[in-house]
C-alpha cells in the first residue's frame, strides 16, 4: 500500500484526508483490465506536473480509460473520502480506490456499492488485493445499476454520503 499525502509545499487543504492505494496488481477480466502505466511526469490537480511517487495503475474497457490512480485522480477524491462517515452509498465501483480510503475511516459504518458491470466487480476482486482488506466487512457489492435502483432511505439506515462516479469522460 502506498501513503498518497501531497509534499508540504502545495497549496492542499489542512483537512485534506492522507489517502491511500490498495495493493494493486495487473489483471484482465472480460473486456476490463488493470495495468501500469508510468509515464515521466503526471498532471496533479492542484499541484501542476509532479513526477510519480508511486505506479500508476490505470482501468480500461476495450483500450478506453476509466480510471486511473494519477495524482489528478486521487486529488479530485479527497474532498469525498473526507466527507465520507455513518452509511456511504457509492455509485461506480471503478478500481475501488475510493471505496478503500472511505472503508478504512473509522467513523464509516457501512459502505454499499452498485456497479452494473459483473467483470468490474471480478476484476476489482483479482487485481485490488480486497480478499486481504481488513475493513471489508462493511462493504457490500452490488451488481446493478444504481440510476434504476436508487435505495430507499429509511429512518433506522439513513444514507450519510451518496458518492458518484459513473462516467468515464473528464469534466
Amino acid at each position: 500500500m502506498y501513503p498518497m499525502q501531497p509534499p508540504d509545499s502545495c497549496q492542499m487543504p489542512s483537512w485534506w484526508p492522507h489517502l491511500t492505494l490498495p495493493p494493486y496488481k495487473e489483471g484482465k477480466y472480460g473486456d476490463w483490465e488493470i495495468k501500469i502505466n508510468n509515464p515521466p511526469m503526471i498532471r496533479s490537480f492542484y499541484r501542476g506536473l509532479v513526477k510519480p511517487d508511486h505506479d500508476n495503475y490505470i482501468l480500461k474497457k476495450n483500450g478506453k480509460l476509466w480510471m486511473s490512480t494519477t495524482p489528478m485522480e486521487i486529488e479530485s477524491q479527497g474532498v469525498y473520502i473526507h466527507a465520507a462517515h455513518g452509511n456511504v452509498v457509492i455509485g461506480g465501483l471503478g478500481m475501488g480506490l475510493t471505496l478503500y480510503n472511505i472503508a478504512i475511516k473509522p467513523n464509516v459504518t457501512s459502505i454499499t456499492v452498485y456497479e452494473e458491470d459483473a467483470e468490474v466487480i471480478n476484476l476489482f476482486e483479482e487485481c485490488s488485493g480486497f480478499d486481504k482488506w481488513a475493513c471489508k466487512d462493511k462493504i457490500y457489492l452490488l451488481c446493478d445499476d444504481i440510476l434504476d435502483s436508487i435505495p430507499e432511505e429509511r429512518p433506522e439506515n439513513p444514507v450519510d454520503l451518496l458518492y458518484m462516479d459513473i462516467w468515464s469522460e473528464l469534466g
